[in-house]
């Protein structure tokens, strides 16, 4: 039996709070799956339904959160289609590693109680011998990897390690008018126009909007999170921003002012061109109906 690796501060991280406490659920059970099968982070998709209990359109749901918080990346193995788990190597053991770990202790319940205590150090300087020789193999091997190219429509993102020196700005983006509109119209029982437009600046300003592949996707299940939270009571109607404080308190904001985030604030994920009605490299169906 072997252990999965969970920081403690993971339910705060800001892509799991992207992605929501029920998407967060079946991130961790997708880990335990891959250590449990030593697949090296990879899911398939016809797997993901059984990790979660409920029903199609629901896990295709959270499946798109994990994607837009990019704690899940669409993958094809063996050309078999499905997911792999966001830097998966970087914190969880490998197949190779845990494969080790179990030849070296049942070499050690072999040799039983003769001469126990040498016996099990040469066991583990072994065993540490034999993981630092895999920890090498593997370092040459992704050194000689070509780089990733990116899906069409999609502007790569640089990998842990890859960084520059010195960060650069985002490109900056604009939400279609389209977009924004169909917002408003869907939160019209909730918030006013104007305050529609105040959350999706708010959520444009956020640090994990950078990060998402589908900005889109992003905003929408950040209007979502707060329209839940209002409807619930909010946490003790105080959350981001005053969208539960008493109408007279209320800052009545500047539509000239939130209208200029709206157009200056953003990433650019897709290239010019790019047409979802064609183009389902990012399409979760293509991958869950595969």
């Amino acid at each position: 039996m072997a252990y999965i690796k969970l920081d403690d501060r993971f339910p705060d991280h800001p892509k799991v709070v992207a992605a929501g406490p029920e998407a967060a659920y079946l991130f961790v059970a997708g880990i335990c799956y891959c250590n449990r099968y030593l697949t090296d982070g990879f899911i398939p998709s016809e797997v993901v339904p059984r990790l979660v209990p409920y029903d199609g359109a629901k896990v295709k749901q959270l499946v798109s959160n994990l994607l837009a918080a990019c704690l899940w990346v669409a993958s094809t193995l063996s050309k078999q289609n499905g997911f792999m788990v966001h830097d998966y190597a970087d914190y969880q053991s490998s197949k190779a590693q845990i494969l080790i770990t179990r030849e070296a202790r049942k070499k050690a319940g072999q040799i039983g109680g003769k001469g126990r205590s040498v016996s099990e150090a040469k066991v583990k300087q072994n065993a540490n011998r034999m993981l630092a020789k895999e920890e090498g193999r593997r370092k040459k091997e992704k050194e000689k990897e070509p780089p990733l190219t990116p899906p069409d429509g999609v502007v790569s993102i640089p990998l842990k390690g890859d960084a520059p020196a010195r960060k650069k700005k985002p490109q900056k983006t604009k939400l279609s008018e389209g977009f924004i509109a169909r917002m408003v119209q869907e939160y019209a029982e909730v918030w006013s126009e104007t305050k529609v437009q105040e959350i999706i600046a708010q959520a444009l300003n956020h640090t994990a909007v950078h990060k998402a592949l589908d900005v889109e996707l992003y905003v929408q299940g950040w209007l979502r999170r707060d329209a839940e939270k209002l409807a619930q009571g909010g946490n003790n109607g105080k959350f981001r921003g005053d969208l539960q404080t008493p109408a007279k308190e209320r800052r009545t904001p500047d539509p000239k002012r939130v209208k200029n985030e709206l157009d200056g604030i953003g990433v650019v994920y897709r290239q010019p061109g790019f047409d979802p009605a064609t183009d389902k490299s990012q399409d979760i169906d293509h991958y869950l109906n595969s």
